[in-house]
């Protein structure tokens, strides 16, 4: 009887083990799973992807009147909320740039993903660099409008980069496609 009960227990630990072993490797499956999610849902949402960026290099040397583009893009634009222009120093901060680059940025208010950047490098490589920097820009901003204002969010993944020698211009708005072809324009002239 004693070694019936002793047989009894331990087949009721070897159970028990076995069931534990089992609840670790379904934890371990859900978790990868998870896991892989995830990935997929970074590289899904990663605004690089549906970017839409132009290089016109033919014009590289050409000087551009940024005001002028500037002023003709928020004439012909639709944008949801009035763009301010960002002092020189709060600009520096939003955006990191190459070296020697100047920044103007032009933002909507805080319920808005609206805004128009404007970067003037020393070249074209400083112009291929500001790409880099404005997509993990709209990559952080769309990161904190996902939350609470999700459409914004959205907005954001249709943003409108164009290169054209040493300037780089991006622009968030709804009306991605007019920006593309005013900006496009612009750049041509």
């Amino acid at each position: 009887m004693e070694q019936a009960k002793g047989n009894e227990i331990i087949r009721r630990r070897k159970t028990m083990v076995t069931i534990m072993f089992v609840m670790v490797i379904v934890i371990f499956i859900l978790g990868s799973i998870q896991l892989f999610r995830d990935i997929a849902k970074q590289n899904t949402s990663n605004t690089a992807k549906t970017e839409k960026v132009y290089d016109n290099s033919k014009n590289a040397g050409k000087t551009l009147d940024v005001d002028a583009l500037v002023q003709k893009v928020q004439k012909e634009v639709q944008f949801e909320s009035d763009l301010e222009k960002l002092d020189d120093s709060v600009a520096n901060g939003m955006v990191k740039t190459a070296t020697g680059t100047k920044l103007q940025i032009y933002l909507g208010n805080g319920t808005y993903a609206d805004e128009l950047i404007v970067m003037t490098g020393k070249s074209e490589k400083d112009a291929r660099e500001n790409q880099q920097h404005v997509r993990k820009h709209f990559e952080d901003m769309k990161k904190s409008f996902e939350d609470y204002l999700p459409n914004e969010a959205k907005k954001i993944d249709k943003a409108v980069i164009i290169r054209c020698g040493s300037y780089l211009i991006a622009c968030v708005t709804s009306d991605y496609e007019k920006a593309k072809d005013v900006i496009t324009k612009a750049i041509k002239e």
